[in-house]
């Protein structure tokens, strides 16, 4: 008693001379993306997702403002915003631990991080805004923010 198995594919092969199309994804904006989760974010969570969109447009701190509470926008200036967006650094290790809803706008997310070899808990507030897409809330002092 033998096995005989048939492979048979429905596609022509390729000969190798197909053009290649790429298409170029857009970049997210908050006006594109919609999220019902600060925890759930395109498989990711809020501040892994925002320290990504920082780190693939080194060249356009602007798109980190779409991602910015628009009551932070008022409290500082948008050149103290983008001051502060572009010598604070988002690159470290971090895993979201847990997450507090205050109200039914505003998540208090808590993330266990590697900081200069040094295990800490930091902290990072978003809010849910009218177009249904989280926002990272600023504190009054900026240099308090992800201590």
């Amino acid at each position: 008693m033998g096995l005989t198995i048939f492979i048979t594919a429905c596609q022509k092969p390729l000969t190798g001379e197909e053009p290649i199309i790429l298409k170029q994804q857009p970049t997210p904006t908050t006006s594109s993306v919609r999220y019902s989760s600060p925890a759930l974010i395109d498989g990711s969570d809020f501040l892994n997702y925002f320290s990504a969109i920082k780190r693939n447009n080194p060249a356009n701190d602007k798109i980190l403002l779409d991602f910015t509470c628009s009551n932070s926008k008022n409290q500082h200036t948008e050149k103290d915003i983008l001051n502060w967006y572009r010598t604070t650094n988002f690159d470290f290790k971090k895993k979201l631990i847990a997450m507090a809803k205050v109200n039914d706008s505003v998540f208090i997310l808590n993330y266990t991080a590697n900081k200069f070899a040094t295990k800490t808990l930091v902290t990072c507030s978003v809010c849910l805004e009218t177009n249904n897409s989280f926002k990272i809330i600023l504190p009054v002092k900026l240099n308090e923010f992800l201590r």
